[in-house]
């Protein structure tokens, strides 16, 4: 027996066997570390540990049977005992165990002490300590001070997202519960948050008071509450003071918080920040008339300071919303014009503005230059990678030039950042309707309604899925709930899906009441939608309207977002249809930026969407 112990270490096998075991750690640490940057699959480390089991038993039995020699290698026992060299091959070998070690620690060392500073790292934790800011309450005897609690609470959110360690829910999401009677841990628990911050303001002639308390939803204790007593002057001020005790509150708890900074006042003038508030309240409320009235307010804040760029930034987002809220199809270049002028102006004071160069990017794909809109789109989300609007419109005009698959990525990236925005949730469910992704579509709608039960085009979403199915009551309902919430004539809606109900029963088309007619002729697209027309049975309504809307800046684009839905794959192909597309320009604008992702060229002059 002792001659055998003898005999294994003299021929290395022990040494073989301690360096394999090393050097094998060695490479399943390696693989470890490259595994996630080169996306290799999750089996990959599983075959490399079979692999490594099955060659250490081989690497013993080769150390035991063969030999190195300075003939090369032999059979051990056809090697002369007086000759063999086994002694310095153990020293080498003892050498590479040194080597494996060394690195073996060398792992160690990144993996404890290094990592933690990784900023990949950095975010995994931080993104552990969440927290949502709600609207501050109006406790203003009269009761008017609504945007001036939803303006110091979105402004405060503003500077806690830039702080170091803090995941901060959006603002859309944030104040998705206004008016709803929910108790703080109800809607931490739909916001994913630990931490709540909620206030109120309270405003008198110049005098302003405002409380703000951070809550930890877990332990229902307060972790920072004061109450600020200021003139109207010193509001930028307070906004500091209630940003800063928040970061130090979090520091003190959690150890994060740590780069809360200083409020940077856009204006020094108080008239021009409150009717800034004013117009940035009215903007969310998201319809024709609010926009309107907001651009009268951002307009005087501009006039009151002509370098308040969050002022110019204003107008530039309301213009560029009103083709999307007006109800009549019209031509609005003139409109979005002036919202270039505003965003560029807005750039021009702070280049830094990443919510400008969104916008900017958003107006330039709707005058057909796409590679400079694709370059500001680019830029927004360097600058504000966590402003979730910036993904969706990104997303939006990625649907406009047809590349679905990498719009509905850009659109779960907004989700992700703003899960209770409704107007993102819809966009999102489109383009996987779009994709053809119905069941995950319908899954995500149902959990959309049960959130927002009254958001017109979640119900409308929910009647194309429906039509699409064969489903033509549920769609009907739909439908009319959607007309109601617009306050459209329900019969239009209704009566189209009267029209794909018979079509899609007997394949005869069926003739169109005259309401429906006129509503199509006039390019009611929101009453008269043109992908229910193609579904109807009628494509030469459908393409002489459709014709007309691609001519209009601005409006043409609400039809080429649904442009690549369902409704209207059998139609791409027609003659006419093809035309259309060449004469109103897509066909150069696929030439020169890239063909949609479910059209290609047939030669120089005609093109195939399958």
């Amino acid at each position: 027996m002792n001659n055998f112990f003898a005999e294994l270490k003299r021929r290395n096998v022990v040494r073989v066997a301690v360096a394999y075991v090393v050097v094998a750690w060695v490479i399943l640490q390696f693989i470890d570390v490259i595994q996630d940057p080169l996306n290799l699959p999750g089996w990959f480390q599983t075959v490399t540990i079979v692999f490594l089991g099955i060659g250490f038993p081989i690497a013993l039995l080769m150390s035991w049977a063969y030999e190195v020699t300075t003939e090369g290698v032999k059979k051990t026992e056809e090697v002369d005992k007086s000759k063999s060299i086994t002694h310095g091959t153990g020293q080498r070998i003892n050498k590479l165990i040194v080597g494996a070690l060394v690195l073996a620690i060398g792992f160690i060392v990144y993996d404890k002490l290094i990592t933690p500073d990784d900023p990949a790292v950095q975010q995994a934790q931080a993104e552990r300590v969440t927290i949502a800011v709600l609207p501050f309450s109006d406790l203003s005897p009269e009761g008017d001070q609504e945007y001036f609690g939803d303006g110091i609470a979105e402004e405060i959110l503003n500077v806690l997202v830039k702080a170091d360690g803090l995941k901060v829910t959006s603002r859309s999401s944030s104040f998705s519960f206004k008016g709803q009677n929910l108790d703080i841990p109800t809607m931490a628990e739909r916001l994913g948050v630990d931490n709540i911050l909620e206030g109120s303001v309270r405003k008198s002639g110049n005098r302003v008071r405002i409380t703000a308390q951070l809550v930890d939803v877990a332990s229902d204790t307060h972790l920072w509450s004061e109450t600020f007593d200021r003139d109207i002057s010193d509001v930028f001020q307070v906004q500091d003071e209630i940003a800063r005790a928040i970061g130090r509150a979090l520091e003190i708890q959690f150890g994060v918080g740590q780069g809360t900074q200083v409020v940077v006042a856009q204006t020094l003038i108080p008239e021009a920040h409150e009717e800034y508030l004013k117009g940035r309240y009215l903007w969310n409320k998201r319809t024709i008339a609010n926009l309107y009235n907001a651009i009268v307010h951002f307009e005087r804040a501009t006039q009151l300071d002509p370098e308040y760029a969050m002022a110019h930034l204003g107008l530039a987002e309301a213009r560029v919303l009103i083709p999307d809220y007006d109800p009549v199809m019209r031509d609005q270049r003139e409109v979005l014009e002036m919202a270039e002028k505003s965003a560029r102006r807005a750039l021009e004071l702070n280049s830094a503005l990443g919510q400008a160069h969104t916008t900017l990017g958003f107006v330039l794909s709707l005058f057909d230059r796409w590679g400079e809109a694709d370059q500001e789109f680019k830029k927004s989300l360097e600058l504000a990678p966590d402003y979730a609007t910036g993904w969706q419109w990104y997303g939006t005009f990625k649907t406009f030039q047809g590349n679905l698959d990498e719009a509905e990525e850009l659109l779960f990236r907004a989700r992700e950042l703003d899960p209770l925005s409704p107007i993102i949730l819809t966009n999102y469910i489109d383009l996987l309707f779009f994709n053809g992704k119905i069941e995950l579509a319908s899954q995500e709608l149902e959990r959309a309604l049960s959130l927002f039960p009254n958001f017109p085009l979640l119900h409308s979403t929910k009647g194309n899925i429906h039509l699409r199915r064969g489903e033509f009551e549920e769609a009907r309902r739909a439908k009319r709930r959607m007309a109601d919430l617009f306050g459209l004539d329900p019969e239009i809606i209704v009566g189209w899906v009267d029209l794909i109900e018979e079509f899609q029963k007997t394949g005869v088309a069926g003739r169109v009441p005259e309401k429906l007619e006129e509503s199509i002729a006039q390019n009611d697209i929101f009453n008269s939608p043109i992908g229910l027309v193609f579904m109807a049975g009628h494509p030469e309504l459908a393409l002489e309207a459709m014709d007309e809307v691609f001519g209009m800046t601005g409006p043409r684009y609400y039809l080429l977002y649904y442009f690549w839905g369902p409704a209207i794959d059998p139609y791409r192909n027609l003659p006419r249809f093809k035309q259309i597309l060449t004469d109103r320009g897509f066909v150069d604008l696929w030439k020169k930026y890239g063909w949609p992702d479910m059209c290609r060229p047939i030669g120089e002059e005609d093109f195939i969407c399958e």
